[in-house]
């Protein structure tokens, strides 16, 4: 629901383009200066308590928009406030979140926890965008954000009961030692530098990340609004649709990998999928049916699922547990780290063109970005 509502808490405010591109940028950059250490502590840490004090911040960040809203005094530095704050928080709670699995399950059984754990979000991505942009239409966006704050609490009391069965192993001295953090961190870089299939694909996800971001997140709700507003439907319903589609197309992912014992192959099918992800972004604008368009962007939802639980379940396979955070960090951090000169390339682009045009760059970009990794016989192999 939050996801639905930022581009149109951007435009409640007289906001454009470059402002949900800056806004976004404000997401991204604590994450990048912060996110590199971040991995380690989450290491350290016991990751249920993180995922709970990070909710509880999210709680408290979202409803404060929630009264600025209700009482009219929402500014634009607001927003880049809220976002960076989420992005700050984000920062410990992904790696966390997924560090946490491999603490629950055993690893024969990561693909179908990965695969659960995008259906119970899916699940909600599917109803929640729907709903946002009724109520943002029906009764003001101040009332996305109040369901918000109760959400995210709720969040960190069913995580506050979970159990860990699977405790990471910590000696008592290296704890607390400062110069066993710097050593860990480095001893992350190091595992990163010497497994190739890892180092080329968080080298390539840094640049892909730039087109598959900017299109999710700058031109798609942008290119709604200016194609399928309509006096019957709002730009902020459509766009809702849209999200719900997506999420449709991941919730049938998720249970399809779900089912799969054995992947064959991982490396190959990963960057398939990717390429085939920037095949259906690129034909997205051919035609100008909302049909077509739901039809195609729940196709974008299964294949993105599909290779985001490639990866993730990869990750927790064949990185030992002790190490996964910090390695996720550095992951996330190449994933993240060129995000913003994307957004303001592309929220600049868009105002100078079109939405249409964006989104056809954004795809040819995905598809080129998935065939470079496949020259390197690590990739080809990975099984």
């Amino acid at each position: 629901m939050y996801q639905a509502a930022l581009p149109f808490l951007v435009f409640h405010i007289n906001g454009g383009a470059a402002e949900l591109s800056l806004a976004n940028t404000f997401y991204i950059a604590p994450q990048a200066i912060v996110l590199i250490f971040g991995g380690v502590f989450t290491d350290r840490w016991n990751r249920k308590y993180t995922l709970v004090i990070t909710d509880l911040i999210k709680t408290l960040s979202v409803f404060l928009i929630f009264l600025l809203l209700l009482f009219g005094e929402l500014k634009m530095f607001h927003v880049y406030g809220l976002t960076a704050s989420l992005g700050i928080v984000s920062t410990f709670s992904r790696p966390t979140t997924r560090g946490i699995i491999p603490q629950l399950v055993r690893k024969d059984q990561l693909v179908n926890a990965n695969s659960l754990r995008a259906i119970s979000r899916q699940v909600s991505q599917m109803l929640a965008p729907v709903a946002g942009g009724f109520l943002i239409s029906a009764v003001g966006i101040f009332v996305v954000f109040g369901i918000n704050t109760f959400t995210f609490l709720f969040s960190a009391l069913f995580i506050s009961t979970i159990h860990l069965y699977h405790k990471t192993a910590k000696t008592s001295d290296e704890k607390d030692n400062k110069q066993s953090y710097w050593k860990d961190l480095a001893d992350g870089f190091k595992t990163v530098k010497s497994i190739n299939w890892l180092f080329i694909g968080i080298l390539v996800s840094s640049i892909n990340n730039i087109f598959v971001a900017s299109f999710d997140v700058i031109a798609l709700p942008i290119y709604i609004r200016e194609t399928f507003q309509t006096a019957e439907l709002s730009g902020a319903e459509v766009y809702g649709f849209t999200l719900s589609s997506m999420a449709i197309g991941a919730l049938l992912s998720a249970f399809w990998m779900g089912r799969q014992k054995n992947l064959p192959s991982r490396g190959i099918l990963y960057y398939t999928l990717i390429g085939f992800t920037g095949i259906a972004v690129f034909l997205l604008t051919l035609s100008h049916s909302i049909i077509i368009t739901l039809f195609i962007t729940t196709i974008i939802g299964f294949l993105m699922t599909t290779f985001i639980i490639v990866w993730e379940s990869l990750l927790q396979d064949l990185i030992d547990n002790d190490k996964l955070g910090r390695i996720t960090s550095i992951d996330m951090f190449g994933g993240l780290v060129l995000l913003p000169v994307g957004y303001w390339i592309f929220g600049f682009l868009i105002e100078a063109t079109n939405a249409a045009l964006v989104i056809k760059i954004t795809g040819l970009g995905i598809i080129l970005m998935a065939g470079i990794p496949m020259l390197f016989s690590s990739v080809r192999k990975l099984k």
